[in-house]
């Protein structure tokens, strides 16, 4: 030990902090203040952290393994403990030097030794991660023993307590590196499996060093959703779900209840961004005290020892801001990830409990997906916005101390702007609205052809739609044009806020300046510069403040329309349960409970009376009981109320007067009259959510009919139905949605005219299947009650109800007892008294059907990998360029080149100012520094002003067309396998991308781009020397693109991929609402929900992660620049010109910002670009139905309607078998034909033909002797006049709705007249006339939709007419009145229809009978009959099925 040496100063005795310049240069703290703040006060706190976590660990059990690295860990503790106990001993034996805390500050190192021993035991054994608090304290421990190590050797203190205490850091510092280890490898099964964010400790998760696998996976492959790492137990937690809506539930909160219930449910993700963030801001604010010590130090003679602290301080600023600005991003994103699964969750389970027509209106779909990300990217804002506007006061005053009242015109001139701000917020609003009311008129149009396409096609819709869109487009890229002048406004007043700010600032201060009669007090380099580091503070967070405060205002809205729909009244059940001997009836406004309901009476009504509104009664008096087991009957004619009666005994309905009650209200299988079914396999469907049994489901399926239909497809019950059941037949999807109901077992069966898509004999299959004597419903003792129109299956009920015209019951009670008066009987088998034969034994259930479980597929999974998601395509973004013209992409890029060199520009000039001592000069500097000021305003609007209202406009305009021309020109194919709110959404949300956020964030990405390169060109002319850093950092800056951008992009896909089987669940289930609360599936549909909310979360939360490591690199990066850059100013401090090095400073400190705003518009940019790159796709990939582009007929080259089918095979698409092989029919002009054949014969397929829907793969067909497949398709479809089975309608008025491609007259007498004939006028009148807004839905019952669509017909003066099962939905009453309107108004035309109800056929001229798409017989009727045939076997059948009424 050496103690010769010592130099103690007197004042080490003192609290100091700092010692004077005579003390160790002024460069030292004094020793009292090192042991008491830098270990006293640290090891203090740590003791009393330690033993609170202690505590907390001690309720936790074990759960990393005993083979673990404890042992080497352990060894390191006892050697820390050693050393400690020595220092004590030499500072309490022999110290050098002891102050009044000398040995309370060795005792508290010594009993913090023993804390983190006792502490990093119970850590390790118990807890899944690595500790936070020690990790975080030997860290910051570590910094502060350097100080005190700095401050021994400076003093030449004794020899053995140096080394002692330099061996003391040295064992801190290996054991951070074993504390900082991962214990993944020493964990349970269970725990290890965990993801790498759960088990990481705090230096890993703030570096986000646990992404790196995630990034050399991506780098190397395409990554699927299983290659993505699950959330954290945190952010995946259905406790915090389950507590968030009970919390909701429980509040009492008269306003703001859910942002109450968010911040207190998710508290700690809320506050955990607090600390973090108060870093971020002391750290930014030091930032311009160290631009002033370093122009300081380069100016003055002191000790090259203070310069390279300055340059430590560089390092731990830049570094620690960029960490802390991470960890604290990082925390946003966990809270906003949270909250988005804690909204989405809570509005479906607030959608299953909706009434129907506030589903049917799509509020909630809106609320899920546009409302909910507004309030996740704005909610979380508010902890930025707070620390804005702290940083916006804090920098003002900081800028008085530099420049004096000077201060106040930043201030003034912010408020002011923000005041014009305010002003032009309120016509812009107006401007937005108008042009959000256009797009919603385009999308809701757009939406309606694209739901009804086939409709469109076979009307011969598609260029008078096609027009219209067109129009609607361009009216709203008109609104657009006006709300984008007022987006340029913004811009230019932000630049303003920008420019403006500092322009205003220094002009004020030269003012002030000129004012003074002295000489001195002038513009300097130090005041420059520090004014102008803090004044870009000011301005970036005043910018950022104003920019951020309409997304946070839009987030509350949003937050007040979510709370809105979740404290609206929902769907009120006023079923009774009928099973607990009590029920209650209505007197007034009391209850009286009676005794009335036995066990053996499932449903029970008592003079009820119900609507759909309380304001409307549909039916009412009725009274009726179900017995247990029993098959009912419900008919009446259309509009009579026979769905709304089904739809009340499922508690859709609102009870006016009366009571009903029911045994098992939430256990009803329910087949509705339009068939719901999801978008995935046949087999999903018809097991919905119960679980596979093979025997029952082989059972069901023969049962149903289905056998013959699985065998036809390739993939037999795997296929997909498509899009509501697109690629099935009406039959099919009715038969499916049958099966469901019968496989689930429910004790009551609710069936709503469900075999109107079927043929008798298929019909009479299912009906002796389900409900014969030994059918399964039957033998089940379920209680069946069917709404039909097949009266001819009244005998085999055990009670029949019969609804009049006036919405009443007529009557109620047994076959045997229906008064024949009350209705036609024509197809009521009198004489046998019997329904449909029970004889029936078909080859359908011989065929041979083995069940198989397949089990589901996500959507996700079925995505084929594509490799252009890791290297992305350039391409995209000169198709996108292209459609804005290229002079206009070269005179945007030119004027954002000026625009963007006058800040440069502007700070050169003020250097040169603060270098010119003349006074006299500052007239002089003041007038230029306004030129260039004026210059970059005018450029500016002049670059916003023509990008927004040239370029912009006219790429809408043309990627519109674009989509629109492929949509129009697609094959019925596309349609079939493409699901529809996937094709919707390119016309809704890639549009809005295209009109909104594309192009602002290109102009954005552009600005920042020109941004970092003038601050880079600003920092590389202080001294050439800095100049070979450039390619360094440049060629980092690729490697870091290349390197990040292979991951983003798929998990950029996989993104939008999870979020799409989301949403499609969403608007499935609200559009199968009833048939989800029948079977009382809500809370395996949530669970379903949840699933797949789990699954976009992963994406969603992921792509936010590594955009917050992107930043962070790139802060690190120009980190890195800024330590070089002091480095140099510290070396070549004799050389270096103050002013450029002032202005290099500034720039690095702006640089960092620049590169995270650039990376966020880039980032946006890329997620816009995505809408460019599926637009192209789309048009590239899409298959169009005139694919070689034939030329028009003659204008009137249908004359006569003479039709010649030669040779005709065809397929649903190529390379799928034939459904029509080798047909051949003449039609004379003028000539009725009726094709019949059993269930999937091909009667639709070959009227498909004739409409081109189909594709053919030899043969012709010739009308007017033209071959049909030379002309365009649109030509040949409105040449002709065509009914299908279901009933198509587009969002217009009525009368758009009448309009036809061969009649569009707008005359309202022709109108009249056909409404009048089908006996709807009335009803239209009641509605508001011709011109009022449609709504089929609400409007019409489904017979009164298909007379609706007649009477279009009859507007349509084509020569040919094609039916295809026109009547299935209608009773027979209305029936009669359609098939006289047919034959009296196309009496001379050529009619082709497809027939199930044969006598509707029997007066035509000729029949023509398909069997497995092959034509097996065709004549007269008469004829056909009196033959052996085809043709006879099919018409006994029928007859056999309904009587002999005929």
């Amino acid at each position: 030990m050496n103690r010769t040496d010592f130099t103690p100063c007197l004042e080490d005795y003192s609290f100091g902090p700092q010692t004077s310049p005579s003390c160790r240069d002024g460069l030292d703290l004094t020793l009292v203040f090192e042991e008491s703040i830098l270990a006293l006060l640290p090891g203090s706190l740590m003791i009393i952290a330690s033993i609170a976590r202690f505590l907390s660990l001690a309720k936790a059990s074990k759960v990393v393994l005993n083979n673990s690295f404890y042992r080497t860990k352990s060894q390191h503790l006892a050697v820390l403990l050693a050393l400690r106990f020595i220092l004590l001993l030499l500072w309490s034996i022999r110290p050098p030097i002891k102050t009044q805390v000398s040995i309370a500050a060795a005792s508290i190192s010594m009993i913090e030794a023993i804390a983190i021993v006792v502490l990093s035991r119970s850590e390790h054994v118990r807890s899944i991660r690595p500790s936070s608090l020690l990790n975080l304290y030997l860290l910051f421990s570590l910094g502060l023993d350097f100080v005190r190590m700095r401050t021994l050797v400076k003093l030449k203190f004794d020899t053995l307590i140096a080394a002692l205490s330099a061996a003391d850091m040295a064992i801190k510092g290996s054991l951070l590196l074993l504390e900082a280890q991962s214990k993944k490898h020493y964990l349970s099964a269970l725990d290890s499996n965990r993801p790498p964010q759960e088990i990481s400790g705090i230096f890993n998760r703030s570096t986000f060093w646990w992404l790196n696998s995630l990034f050399l996976q991506g780098y190397r492959k395409v990554l699927t959703l299983n290659d993505l790492f699950h959330m954290d137990s945190e952010l995946s937690s259905d406790t915090t779900l389950t507590r968030f809506k009970r919390t909701w539930t429980m509040s009492n909160a008269s306003s703001h209840r859910l942002g109450k219930t968010t911040v207190i449910c998710l508290q700690r993700l809320f506050l955990a961004p607090v600390i973090p963030n108060i870093l971020v801001m002391l750290l930014t604010f030091t930032q311009p005290f160290l631009v002033t010590a370093l122009l300081n130090f380069i100016s003055s003679d002191d000790n090259k020892e203070l310069g390279y602290l300055i340059v430590a301080g560089y390092a731990v600023v830049y570094v620690g801001r960029s960490v802390c600005n991470a960890f604290y991003t990082h925390q946003l994103d966990r809270f906003m990830t949270m909250l988005r699964g804690c909204l989405v969750s809570i509005i479906y389970d607030q959608s299953l409990r909706l009434d129907l027509k506030a589903a049917a209106s799509g509020e909630s779909l809106t609320l899920m997906s546009a409302d909910v990300e507004h309030i996740v990217r704005g909610f979380g804002l508010v902890h930025e916005a707070a620390s804005n506007a702290v940083m916006a006061t804090i920098a003002l005053g900081l800028l008085y101390r530099q420049l004096g009242l000077a201060f106040l015109a930043p201030l003034i001139f912010s408020l002011t702007l923000s005041s014009f701000n305010g002003i032009a917020s309120t016509p812009y609003m107006r401007a937005q609205s108008l042009w959000l009311e256009a797009t919603e008129k385009r999308v809701g149009f757009t939406a309606s052809v694209i739901s009804a396409m086939k409709g469109v096609k076979i009307l011969g819709l598609v260029e008078n739609v096609t027009s219209k869109i067109a129009r609607l487009r361009h009216d709203e890229v008109q609104r657009a044009k006006t709300s984008r002048i007022f987006i340029a406004v913004f811009t230019v007043l932000q630049t303003l806020s920008l420019s403006g700010t500092r322009w205003v600032t220094y002009t004020c201060f030269g003012i002030v300046t000129l004012l003074r009669s002295s000489t001195s007090g002038g513009l300097n380099i130090t005041i420059l510069f520090t004014s102008l580091a803090i004044l870009n503070i000011f301005m970036e967070r005043l910018e950022i403040l104003l920019r951020q405060m309409p997304r946070i205002a839009s987030a509350f809205a949003c937050i007040h329309r979510v709370e809105t729909f979740l404290l609206a009244e929902t769907k009120r059940d006023n079923r009774l349960v009928g099973n607990v001997g009590s029920i209650a009836s209505e007197s007034t406004n009391d209850y009286e409970l009676q005794n009335l309901v036995s066990y053996d009476i499932v449903i029970n009504m008592k003079d009820l009376s119900i609507g759909w509104t309380s304001e409307q009664v549909i039916l009412q008096g009725v009274s009726l009981e179900i017995p247990r087991g029993s098959f009912t009957t419900i008919i009446g004619p259309v509009g009579s109320g026979k769905s709304t009666l089904i739809q009340a005994l499922l508690g859709e309905t609102i009870t006016h007067k009366g009571f009903m009650s029911v045994v098992s209200p939430n256990s009803m299988a329910f087949c509705a009259q339009t068939p719901w079914l999801i978008n995935k396999s046949i087999q999903q469907n018809i097991l919905g959510t119960s679980p596979f049994d093979g025997a029952w489901y082989g059972e069901v399926v023969r049962a149903c009919a289905l056998v013959e239909d699985l065998s036809g497809y390739a993939s037999g019950d795997r296929t997909l139905v498509g899009s509501k059941g697109m690629t099935l037949s009406g039959g099919q999807k009715q038969r499916i949605a049958l099966a469901r109901a019968v496989y689930s077992r429910k004790p009551i069966v609710l069936l709503d005219d469900i075999f109107s898509g079927l043929d008798p004999v298929t019909e009479a299959i299912i009906f002796q299947s389900l409900l014969g004597s030994n059918g399964i419903l039957r033998r089940e003792s379920q209680t069946v009650i069917l709404v039909t129109h097949a009266v001819h299956l009244l005998p085999s009920a055990d009670m029949v109800v019969l609804l009049g015209g006036d919405r009443d019951v007529l009557y109620q009670g047994s076959y045997s007892g229906f008064p024949t008066e009350l209705i036609s009987m024509r197809d009521i088998a009198t004489s046998s008294g019997h329904g449909p034969s029970e004889k029936v034994n078909p080859k359908h259930q011989s065929k041979d059907f083995v069940p198989t479980f397949y089990p589901p597929l996500t959507d996700v999974d079925l995505v084929a990998p594509d490799s252009t998601r890791q290297t992305g395509d350039s391409k995209i973004y000169k198709y996108y360029l292209r459609t804005m013209s290229l002079k206009h992409t070269l005179l945007f890029a030119f004027l954002g080149a000026i625009c963007m060199g006058f800040t440069p520009a502007q700070s050169l000039w003020l250097n040169a100012w603060a270098n010119d001592s003349d006074k006299g000069k500052i007239r002089y500097y003041l007038g230029i520094y306004s030129v260039f000021f004026i210059g970059e305003i005018s450029l500016t609007a002049l670059w916003i002003w023509h990008v927004v209202i040239y370029p912009l406009s006219e790429s809408s305009i043309k990627l519109h067309n674009i989509q629109l021309s492929t949509l129009m020109r697609a094959t019925m194919t596309f349609f079939s396998n493409t699901d529809t709110g996937l094709i919707t959404n390119r016309f809704s949300q890639d549009l809005m991308l295209v009109d909104n956020e594309l192009p602002f964030a290109l102009i954005d990405l552009v600005e920042y781009i020109y941004n970092c390169l003038y601050k880079l060109v600003l920092i590389a002319i202080v001294s050439a020397y800095i100049l070979p850093v450039f390619p360094f950092m440049l060629a980092a800056f690729w490697m870091i693109q290349k390197f990040y951008l292979r991951t983003s992009r798929q998990i950029r896909f996989l993104d939008l991929e999870t979020k799409s089987p989301l949403y499609t669940h969403f608007i499935e289930s609200l559009a199968g609402l009833a048939t989800i609360r029948g079977f009382g599936w809500e809370e395996e549909f949530a669970r379903q929900n949840h699933v797949l909310l789990d699954a976009s979360q992963r994406p969603f939360f992921l792509l936010a992660t590594i955009q917050r490591w992107l930043t962070m690199v790139l802060e690190l990066v120009v980190a890195v620049l800024a330590v070089i850059l002091a480095i140099m100013a510290v070396e070549m401090r004799g050389s270096i010109n103050p002013g450029l090095l002032g202005l290099a400073l500034v720039n690095v400190m702006a640089l960092s910002l620049a590169l995270n705003h650039l990376v966020m518009f880039w980032t946006l940019l890329e997620t816009s670009i995505g809408s460019i790159s599926r637009i192209k796709s789309f048009s590239q990939d899409t298959p169009f139905e005139d694919s070689t582009n034939p030329g028009k007929a003659p204008e009137n080259w249908l004359h006569s309607g003479r039709i010649n089918i030669l040779n005709l095979s065809a397929s649903h698409s190529p390379g799928s078998n034939a459904v029509l092989r080798d047909i051949s029919i003449s039609i004379a002009a003028g000539e009725h034909i009726g094709i019949c054949g059993r269930s999937g014969s091909g009667k639709s397929s070959l009227l498909s033909v004739l409409l081109r829907l189909m594709e053919v793969t030899s043969g012709q067909v010739l009308i007017d002797g033209l071959d049909i497949s030379s002309i365009p398709v649109n030509q040949v479809r409105a040449s002709l006049n065509a009914l299908s089975q279901e009933s198509f309608f587009l969002h217009g008025s009525i009368r758009d709705n009448l309009a036809t491609a061969a009649s569009t007259s707008e005359a309202d007498a022709p109108l009249e007249a056909v409404l009048t004939k089908v006996g709807l006028w009335n009803k239209i009148l009641a509605l508001g006339g011709l011109d009022t807004v449609f709504d089929a839905d609400s409007s019409f019952s489904h017979g009164e939709r298909q007379l609706f669509c007649l009477a279009r017909a009859m507007l349509n003066p084509s020569k040919v007419l094609i039916l295809d099962e026109f009547t299935s939905n209608v009773d027979i009453k209305t029936d009669r009145t359609m098939q006289k309107i047919i034959r009296e108004m196309f009496k001379d035309r050529t009619i082709i229809a497809v027939a199930h109800r044969l006598e509707t056929i029997m007066d035509f001229d000729r029949i023509v009978v398909l069997d497995q798409g092959v034509m097996v017989e065709q004549g007269r009727p008469g004829e056909l009959l009196g033959r052996n045939g085809a043709f006879k076997r099919l018409y006994d059948g029928y007859t056999r099925e309904i009587g002999d009424g005929v």
